[in-house]
């Protein structure tokens, strides 16, 4: 498993995230999704915060976006949300 979480560790045994943290971050990402526009090379991060921006911009239904992720894990989830991935 990818150690995408904070320090290294794997996403799931990483501490559980304050509610409001978590209401942050998923501001932050629906921002950052809006000036995601059509066609767009986007660079997908690691971490809990672009595991909130990667359903964000799913809802955009953007088309011709071209992702490249830094992280199998990233890779995964965007490809399980039916992104277009290129390589880094």
């Amino acid at each position: 498993m990818a150690n995408d979480g904070p320090r290294g560790r794997p996403l799931e045994t990483a501490p559980a995230e304050d509610p409001q943290v978590l209401q942050q971050k998923r501001a932050a990402a629906r921002a950052a999704a809006g000036w995601v526009t059509e066609g767009m090379r986007v660079g997908l991060g690691t971490g809990t915060t672009v595991s909130q921006l990667l359903p964000a911009l799913a809802e955009r239904e953007l088309s011709g976006l071209r992702c490249v992720a830094t992280s199998p894990q990233t890779e995964t989830d965007a490809l399980a949300l039916g992104f277009h991935m290129e390589p880094l």
